[in-house]
C-alpha cells in the first residue's frame, strides 16, 4: 500500500530513499574530506554524525594536548615568564634566620651568614615591693634617652590624703610613662604578694638605650640596666670570598645591596642560597608527569577511535631523553610508557648540577620542549584521523537504518520540506 500523490511503488521508493542514501552517502563524504585538513580543535563536520562518546572524547583530547603544552611551556628557557626566569632565595636553618627576596637575583650565589649576637631592647626592673604596703613617700624619677629626658613625680597620697599602697603606686607609674611618647614602656608584675615593675625600651639596638634617675630609682634597683640594649652582630661571605663583619639596631637586615632582607631568631650560622626557585621547579616537573600520564592513560582507552590516536601514543612514548638522562631528572618509566618523578633526586641535581639538569629539563631538546611539541602535534592531527573508526560506524549505521536516515533529513529542513517523494517514502514503510 502506498500514499497516493506523494510517492509510490519501484519509483517512489526509489527516488526516496535511494537518492536520499547518495546525497547522505556524498555529505558525509564530503565532510570527512573537509575534516582532513582541519585541526583537532574543529571537527563539527564529522561530530554531527557521531553520538556523544565522539564528541566527549575530543573534548578529552584537545584538553589534554592543551595542558600538556602548558605544564610544558612552564618549564622550557625560551619561556620569558617561565620558571627558570623566576629566582628565589632560601635559608639553610630558619631558626637561626628567615629570608625574603626584594629584587630579582641575577645569577645563582651562596651567602654564608653567621649571627654572634642578636639585637635587644634595655630593661630595667625594680626589687621586689611589697603590694599592700603602705607608699612612705612620693615617687620621684626621670627617664633619659634619645629623645630627651623625662621627669615623673607620683604622689603617696590620693585625693582624700590617705596614704596609697605600693602596689597602687607601681600601677600609676606604669600608667603615667606608658601614656607618654618616650620610647619607653612598663609594666607590673605580681606574684605571691610581691610586685616588681620593669621598663622595657620600645625598640632595640643601642641607640635607643635609656637611663633611670631619681630617688625612686635608686631606691628600688631601677637605676641599673638588668639587660643592657645591643645591636645585632653578624658576618657574611658571598661565594666563599673574605666575609664581613655588620651590625644592626634591629634583626631584620638587608644582604647584597638590599636584595634580600634576613630576620634573625637566633644565633648561629646559616647558609643563604639564591638563584633559581627550586621548590617551584620541582611542583611544575610533578605537573608535567602527571599531565603526560594522564594524556598517555587518555589515547591508550581511545586507541581503536583512529589512525591519529595510535600515531600521537607512540609519538609521545618517545622520549627526547635516554633513560640515564631522564634518571638524572629523578624520572623512570614503566614498560606502558607512564613516568615516575622522584622529587628528592630532582632536587638534588637541581643543587648539585644546576645547568646541566636545567638543560635537560628545559632546554632546547629537552623533556619539556618534546612533550610541548607532542602537545602542538596532537592538537593538528586532523578530525578525520582520531574518529577514522567512529565516522565509519556512524556511517554504516546511519546508512543502513533508513528510519535514522530520515530523522537525519527531517532535522535539516531543505532536504524534506520541499522532498514529497521523502516523505511519502517514510509514510509507505510505516503503512
Amino acid at each position: 500500500m502506498s500514499v497516493n500523490g506523494i510517492g509510490q511503488g519501484y519509483y517512489g521508493n526509489y527516488y526516496g530513499t535511494g537518492s536520499i542514501s547518495s546525497l547522505h552517502k556524498l555529505q558525509m563524504q564530503q565532510a570527512i574530506q573537509r575534516t582532513n585538513s582541519s585541526s583537532a580543535l574543529n571537527r563539527s563536520n564529522v561530530t554531527r554524525y557521531m553520538d556523544s562518546s565522539s564528541t566527549n572524547f575530543l573534548k578529552s583530547y584537545n584538553s589534554s594536548m592543551a595542558s600538556l603544552m602548558s605544564d610544558a611551556s612552564a618549564l622550557r628557557t625560551g619561556n620569558a615568564s617561565g620558571l627558570w626566569n623566576k629566582t628565589a632565595v632560601s635559608s639553610s636553618d630558619k631558626s637561626v634566620l628567615e629570608v625574603k627576596q626584594n629584587y630579582r637575583m641575577s645569577t645563582q650565589d651562596t651567602y654564608q651568614v653567621d649571627v654572634k649576637q642578636l639585637a635587644a631592647k634595655q630593661k630595667n626592673s625594680s626589687n621586689g615591693i611589697a603590694e599592700n604596703a603602705l607608699a612612705q613617700k612620693d615617687a620621684i624619677f626621670s627617664i633619659s634617652n634619645e629623645k630627651g629626658t623625662f621627669s615623673f613625680r607620683l604622689e603617696a597620697r590620693d585625693k582624700e590624703g590617705n596614704f596609697k599602697t605600693d602596689g597602687q603606686m607601681l600601677k600609676e607609674m606604669a600608667e603615667v610613662v606608658n601614656q607618654s611618647d618616650i620610647g619607653v614602656k612598663a609594666s607590673v608584675s605580681t606574684k605571691d604578694g610581691i610586685s616588681q615593675i620593669t621598663f622595657t625600651s620600645e625598640s632595640t639596638g643601642k641607640k635607643n638605650a635609656f637611663r633611670m634617675e631619681g630617688e625612686f630609682a635608686e631606691a628600688n634597683g631601677l637605676s641599673k640596666a638588668s639587660a643592657e640594649a645591643q645591636d645585632a652582630v653578624y658576618t657574611v661571605s658571598k661565594n666563599g670570598r673574605q666575609e664581613q663583619t655588620y651590625t644592626s639596631a634591629e634583626n631584620t637586615v638587608t644582604l647584597d645591596y638590599g636584595r634580600m632582607s634576613a630576620t634573625f631568631g637566633g644565633t648561629g650560622e646559616a647558609t643563604v642560597k639564591a638563584g633559581v626557585d627550586i621548590d617551584g621547579v620541582v611542583s611544575a616537573t610533578g605537573n608535567l608527569v602527571d599531565s603526560y600520564n594522564s594524556t598517555i592513560s587518555m589515547l591508550q582507552k581511545n586507541v581503536d577511535r583512529g589512525y591519529g590516536v595510535e600515531r600521537q601514543l607512540n609519538q609521545m612514548r618517545q622520549s627526547s631523553l635516554s633513560d640515564k638522562s631522564l634518571e638524572l631528572l629523578g624520572i623512570t618509566k614503566d614498560s606502558n610508557g607512564k613516568m615516575y618523578l622522584d622529587e628528592t633526586k630532582l632536587r638534588n641535581s637541581l643543587e648539585t648540577n644546576p645547568a646541566l639538569t636545567k638543560e635537560l629539563l628545559g632546554g632546547s631538546f629537552s623533556l619539556a620542549q618534546s612533550m610541548f611539541d607532542d602537545g602542538r602535534q596532537g592538537l593538528s592531527q586532523s578530525g578525520a584521523s582520531l574518529l577514522q573508526n567512529d565516522v565509519e560506524t556512524a556511517y554504516n549505521n546511519s546508512y543502513s537504518n533508513p528510519f535514522q536516515l530520515m530523522g537525519l533529513y527531517s532535522r535539516s529542513g531543505a532536504y524534506t520540506m520541499t522532498n514529497f517523494y521523502t516523505v511519502g517514502n517514510f509514510i509507505n514503510m510505516l503503512l
